[in-house]
């Protein structure tokens, strides 16, 4: 697995906060978007860099040491594409307690959506997922999640619903950067992005973009 990591960025949803992308044999087997739908395959410039990334990306110990250099209270998105490590599968349970500890060790503000707990391993990667979001409040793992507007449990879901659907419910919000252009991860909730706060309602993601028909299909099969 390799990675790459862009210390400004020029993503127009994230805005300019450090982002941080794995390489494809880190996605789960059991993303529904693998054949249809994935941003990382969605626009030519990112398909190419990202097909280029096994021979040009960081080994995932030159990243930590990027990591380490970042001034503390960075904001990092980690995974614009790929997962958490791990070989589609199973998580890399040592790089992900690396990754945790390089971010608490330097108050970064990380955060990451992962489909790692649908995979034959979900249990033991869901376990995992946990210990970490119970360990730090400076690394979110998020469980990515399709047509879901009731949470099950404690843990910080996002979900991605129709393009057309508009919700008002105390348990589920939009993604405040899908409401205004105005906002972006960088400045979501003044610099304490909603996506890295634990404790909140589940966020959902309208399908958009390119694919968003695709998306919208297989979505509305799940509600």
């Amino acid at each position: 697995m390799k990675f790459s990591i862009t210390l400004k960025s020029s993503n127009k949803k994230t805005g300019p906060c450090v982002v941080i992308r794995s390489s494809q044999d880190t996605c789960p087997i059991t993303c529904p978007f693998r054949d249809g739908g994935c941003y990382g395959r969605a626009l030519p410039y990112i398909k190419y860099r990202w097909d280029a990334m096994p021979d040009t990306g960081l080994t995932f110990g030159q990243l930590l040491d990027q990591l380490r250099e970042l001034p503390i209270e960075t904001i990092i998105r980690y995974g614009e594409v790929g997962d958490l490590p791990g070989d589609g599968r199973k998580i890399d349970a040592e790089k992900l307690r690396q990754l945790n500890q390089v971010a608490t060790d330097h108050r970064l503000a990380m955060w990451t959506y992962t489909h790692y707990h649908t995979t034959s391993y979900g249990s033991e990667n869901l376990a995992l997922i946990r210990e970490i979001n119970k360990d730090t409040n400076y690394f979110t793992i998020n469980l990515s999640t399709e047509g879901v507007i009731a949470s099950p449990g404690d843990d910080p879901i996002t979900t991605v619903l129709p393009s057309d659907i508009g919700l008002k419910d105390r348990d589920i919000i939009a993604c405040p950067a899908a409401l205004s252009d105005k906002i972006t991860c960088s400045t979501c909730r003044n610099g304490s992005p909603l996506c890295w706060r634990k404790k909140r309602p589940i966020i959902y993601f309208s399908a958009h973009g390119s694919q968003k028909r695709k998306v919208n299909t297989f979505i509305e099969g799940e509600l």
